[in-house]
């Protein structure tokens, strides 16, 4: 099994469709506390229908908690992603 790892302080740097494939091709996804306009971006990646409270979530969540996202089973519903 390869276990890759990719970290980076603001998504304005990345290329949209680079983050795309990223996001695409990555099953298991963290995110600690983001700006506004980050935590928007990642909160709509992380689940649409959720999208909005995600960023909240993301925007002010205190120092040393992560957001976790894994990519759900074909045909399953998504819950809201824990927080640890």
């Amino acid at each position: 099994m390869d276990w890759d790892c990719l970290a980076h302080q603001n998504l304005s740097k990345i290329p949209t469709e680079l983050l795309q494939t990223i996001v695409g091709n990555t099953a298991t996804q963290f995110a600690g506390r983001l700006s506004g306009t980050d935590a928007s971006k990642i909160g709509m990646i992380i689940d649409p229908k959720y999208g909005k409270y995600i960023a909240e979530i993301l925007a002010v969540q205190s120092d040393f908690r992560f957001l976790a996202r894994t990519r759900p089973i074909p045909g399953e519903e998504t819950n809201l992603p824990p927080q640890f």
